[in-house]
């Protein structure tokens, strides 16, 4: 299972928002995903990436309990590879 974010400003009207998302996918399927607009206020991209890394750090263990209890498999459920966007805008 591979995990991927990433967080990005956008700028209108003097006014600045920020995406965070994030998605799942397991054998190269998307599985689960979520797109939101952060209500935090950070003082760079860094800390917003950050932010979003450990949002999906929650998706994901929220994703591994799920699959576990699917498979009612006592083998824990293997690690989740995550990659994530630290490009500045």
């Amino acid at each position: 299972m591979e995990g991927y974010c990433d967080a990005n400003w956008v700028f209108a009207n003097t006014k600045i928002n920020t995406n965070i998302g994030y998605v799942f996918t397991l054998a190269s399927v998307a599985i689960y995903w979520k797109l939101s607009k952060q209500t935090c206020i950070a003082k760079s991209i860094i800390k917003y990436e950050f932010i979003a890394l450990k949002l999906a750090d929650h998706g994901a263990e929220w994703l591994r309990s799920l699959l576990q209890d699917i498979l009612l498999s006592r083998k824990p459920t293997p690690s989740v590879f995550m990659h994530c966007d630290s490009e500045k805008p």
